[in-house]
């Protein structure tokens, strides 16, 4: 029961902090498309009411475009990562909900939901860290090279979330 009340906070949450971080870091940028932080919110908010999954989709797309346009014109990154960020966990949030939309609540979906929060941040953290060091260290990587790693991260990645769910 707590982690339903839990996904229903995070589900309001992500989306309102997504679309604050895109118009706080807009109006730093000097651009008028601060409202853009105000549009990426009712997207969200129309996706939660409608709860078909391509308003999530859009949602998403919406926030990450942004976020994306928000760094090409001087917007700091500060603000656009977590943006980017809160985007993706309101989009996984609300595929979430709309998965879990028929299943009484109960001890499995409990922990359903508990074993996806755990990996929903697991892939966050993981992927805020890859981002801000690679904004402090630069390397110059051959591309045969990168994508040895690219599987082998993703290889750990998938034995460290299975062995979570077990």
């Amino acid at each position: 029961m707590q982690t339903a009340r839990l996904r229903k906070i995070l589900s309001l949450l992500c989306p309102a902090l997504s679309s604050l971080c895109l118009g706080f870091g807009y109006l730093q940028s000097g651009a008028w498309a601060a409202a853009v932080g105000i549009l990426a919110f009712l997207i969200w908010m129309v996706a939660r009411r409608w709860k078909a999954l391509w308003t999530a989709n859009m949602g998403l797309s919406v926030a990450t475009t942004a976020a994306a346009y928000g760094l090409t014109i001087g917007a700091g990154l500060i603000w656009m990562l977590p943006a980017a960020t809160l985007g993706l966990a309101s989009w996984d949030l609300m595929l979430l909900d709309a998965r879990l939309a028929n299943n009484p609540p109960g001890i499995q979906t409990g922990l359903l939901e508990k074993a996806h929060f755990s990996s929903l941040s697991l892939a966050l953290g993981l992927g805020l860290l890859v981002v801000i060091l690679g904004q402090m260290i630069r390397l110059q990587i051959p591309f045969i090279f990168m994508l040895v790693l690219v599987v082998l991260v993703y290889i750990s990645l998938d034995r460290l979330l299975r062995s979570l769910t077990v």
